[in-house]
Protein backbone atom coordinates (compact mmCIF):
# COMPACT_ATOMS: atom_id res chain seq x y z
CA UNK A 1 0.00 0.00 0.00
CA UNK A 2 1.15 3.39 -1.08
CA UNK A 3 1.00 6.12 1.73
CA UNK A 4 -0.14 9.45 0.61
CA UNK A 5 1.81 12.02 -0.20
CA UNK A 6 2.06 14.04 3.34
CA UNK A 7 4.78 15.50 4.89
CA UNK A 8 4.16 13.07 8.25
CA UNK A 9 3.98 10.08 5.75
CA UNK A 10 7.17 11.12 3.73
CA UNK A 11 8.90 11.55 7.29
CA UNK A 12 8.16 8.36 8.12
CA UNK A 13 9.14 6.54 5.22
CA UNK A 14 12.45 8.43 5.23
CA UNK A 15 13.09 7.48 9.18
CA UNK A 16 12.06 3.67 7.79
CA UNK A 17 15.46 3.53 5.42
CA UNK A 18 17.24 3.41 8.32
CA UNK A 19 15.52 0.53 9.54
CA UNK A 20 18.10 -2.69 10.32
CA UNK A 21 15.62 -4.99 7.88
CA UNK A 22 16.45 -4.22 3.97
CA UNK A 23 13.21 -5.30 3.19
CA UNK A 24 11.85 -2.48 5.14
CA UNK A 25 14.66 -0.20 3.55
CA UNK A 26 13.53 -1.47 0.05
CA UNK A 27 9.86 -0.90 0.82
CA UNK A 28 10.21 2.59 1.80
CA UNK A 29 12.75 3.34 -0.97
CA UNK A 30 9.60 1.99 -3.59
CA UNK A 31 7.01 3.27 -1.94
CA UNK A 32 8.74 6.88 -2.09
CA UNK A 33 9.73 6.87 -5.44
CA UNK A 34 5.85 5.89 -6.12
CA UNK A 35 5.17 9.26 -4.10
CA UNK A 36 7.32 10.97 -6.09
CA UNK A 37 8.24 14.01 -3.79
CA UNK A 38 11.86 15.75 -4.14
CA UNK A 39 11.45 15.96 -0.01
CA UNK A 40 13.23 12.42 -0.03
CA UNK A 41 15.96 12.91 -3.00
CA UNK A 42 18.60 13.39 -0.07
CA UNK A 43 17.14 10.50 1.89
CA UNK A 44 17.38 8.44 -1.43
CA UNK A 45 20.97 9.53 -2.60
CA UNK A 46 22.04 8.04 0.52
CA UNK A 47 20.79 5.24 -0.36
CA UNK A 48 22.54 4.47 -2.94
CA UNK A 49 25.78 3.11 -0.82
CA UNK A 50 23.28 0.95 0.82
CA UNK A 51 24.77 -2.57 1.66
CA UNK A 52 21.41 -4.45 0.01
CA UNK A 53 21.63 -4.67 -3.74
CA UNK A 54 17.69 -4.50 -4.07
CA UNK A 55 17.85 -0.86 -2.00
CA UNK A 56 20.29 0.44 -4.40
CA UNK A 57 18.60 -0.63 -7.14
CA UNK A 58 15.08 0.35 -6.41
CA UNK A 59 17.00 4.11 -5.31
CA UNK A 60 17.96 4.61 -8.40
CA UNK A 61 14.99 3.70 -10.08
CA UNK A 62 12.87 6.51 -7.47
CA UNK A 63 15.83 8.90 -8.64
CA UNK A 64 15.00 8.52 -12.12
CA UNK A 65 11.47 8.91 -11.44
CA UNK A 66 11.73 12.17 -9.30
CA UNK A 67 13.87 13.39 -11.91
CA UNK A 68 11.43 12.99 -14.70
CA UNK A 69 8.76 14.76 -12.43
CA UNK A 70 10.86 17.35 -11.00
CA UNK A 71 14.07 18.02 -12.55
CA UNK A 72 16.28 17.16 -9.35
CA UNK A 73 19.38 16.70 -11.82
CA UNK A 74 21.75 18.95 -9.85
CA UNK A 75 21.23 17.20 -6.86
CA UNK A 76 21.30 13.92 -8.30
CA UNK A 77 24.49 14.18 -10.99
CA UNK A 78 27.86 13.78 -9.39
CA UNK A 79 25.64 10.82 -7.13
CA UNK A 80 24.67 8.75 -10.70
CA UNK A 81 28.78 9.85 -11.94
CA UNK A 82 29.62 7.75 -8.67
CA UNK A 83 27.33 5.40 -9.28
CA UNK A 84 28.71 4.57 -12.72
CA UNK A 85 32.26 4.33 -12.06
CA UNK A 86 32.04 2.45 -8.75
CA UNK A 87 29.00 0.10 -8.41
CA UNK A 88 29.51 -3.55 -10.06
CA UNK A 89 26.05 -4.43 -10.54
CA UNK A 90 25.28 -3.92 -14.49
CA UNK A 91 21.46 -2.88 -13.98
CA UNK A 92 22.20 -0.62 -11.36
CA UNK A 93 24.93 1.48 -13.65
CA UNK A 94 22.40 1.39 -16.45
CA UNK A 95 19.87 3.13 -14.46
CA UNK A 96 22.45 5.89 -13.89
CA UNK A 97 23.62 5.79 -17.52
CA UNK A 98 19.63 6.32 -18.53
CA UNK A 99 19.71 9.06 -15.98
CA UNK A 100 22.47 11.06 -16.70
CA UNK A 101 21.54 10.66 -20.37
CA UNK A 102 18.24 12.31 -19.29
CA UNK A 103 20.29 14.99 -17.73
CA UNK A 104 22.38 15.08 -20.77
CA UNK A 105 25.13 17.68 -19.11
CA UNK A 106 28.60 17.22 -21.10
CA UNK A 107 30.44 16.58 -17.99
CA UNK A 108 29.32 13.25 -17.99
CA UNK A 109 31.08 12.27 -21.25
CA UNK A 110 34.57 11.91 -19.85
CA UNK A 111 33.03 9.44 -17.39
CA UNK A 112 30.79 7.35 -19.59
CA UNK A 113 34.19 7.06 -21.76
CA UNK A 114 35.87 5.87 -19.42
CA UNK A 115 33.16 3.13 -18.27
CA UNK A 116 32.54 1.84 -21.31
CA UNK A 117 35.14 -0.65 -21.80
CA UNK A 118 34.22 -2.21 -18.52
CA UNK A 119 30.90 -2.48 -19.10
CA UNK A 120 29.12 -5.86 -20.92
CA UNK A 121 27.61 -5.37 -24.00
CA UNK A 122 24.13 -4.23 -23.09
CA UNK A 123 25.01 -1.59 -20.91
CA UNK A 124 27.83 -0.28 -23.93
CA UNK A 125 25.56 0.16 -26.17
CA UNK A 126 23.34 2.16 -23.44
CA UNK A 127 26.92 4.06 -22.88
CA UNK A 128 27.21 4.82 -26.76
CA UNK A 129 23.16 6.23 -26.79
CA UNK A 130 23.88 8.38 -24.19
CA UNK A 131 27.08 9.96 -25.15
CA UNK A 132 24.91 10.61 -28.51
CA UNK A 133 22.05 12.15 -26.41
CA UNK A 134 24.47 14.35 -24.51
CA UNK A 135 27.01 15.32 -27.04
CA UNK A 136 26.62 14.09 -30.32
CA UNK A 137 28.53 12.48 -32.83
CA UNK A 138 31.57 13.79 -31.45
CA UNK A 139 31.22 12.65 -27.87
CA UNK A 140 30.00 9.00 -29.49
CA UNK A 141 32.81 8.58 -31.73
CA UNK A 142 35.38 8.92 -28.33
CA UNK A 143 34.15 5.23 -27.79
CA UNK A 144 35.46 3.77 -31.59
CA UNK A 145 39.21 3.34 -30.19
CA UNK A 146 37.84 0.99 -27.46
CA UNK A 147 35.74 -0.89 -29.82
CA UNK A 148 38.31 -4.21 -29.23
CA UNK A 149 36.85 -6.14 -26.38
CA UNK A 150 33.80 -5.73 -27.53
CA UNK A 151 31.76 -8.43 -29.43
CA UNK A 152 30.89 -7.99 -32.91
CA UNK A 153 27.61 -7.06 -32.53
CA UNK A 154 28.22 -4.12 -30.38
CA UNK A 155 30.64 -2.98 -32.59
CA UNK A 156 28.72 -3.77 -35.69
CA UNK A 157 25.89 -1.75 -33.97
CA UNK A 158 27.84 1.33 -33.13
CA UNK A 159 29.88 1.80 -36.00
CA UNK A 160 26.79 1.32 -38.56
CA UNK A 161 24.95 4.28 -36.08
CA UNK A 162 28.18 6.28 -36.29
CA UNK A 163 28.49 5.70 -40.29
CA UNK A 164 24.51 6.61 -40.77
CA UNK A 165 25.29 10.32 -39.04
CA UNK A 166 27.81 10.90 -41.67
Amino acid sequence: MVMSDSSEDIEKLIAALRADNPAVREAAVRQLGQIGDTRATHALVAMLDDAALFVRWHAVIALREINRAHDISKMIFEPMLKVLAATHQEPIRRVAVFILADIKDKRAVPSLVEAFPHSDNALSLDIFHALLVIGGVRAAERVVPLLDGKSEIVRNVILDRLRAFN
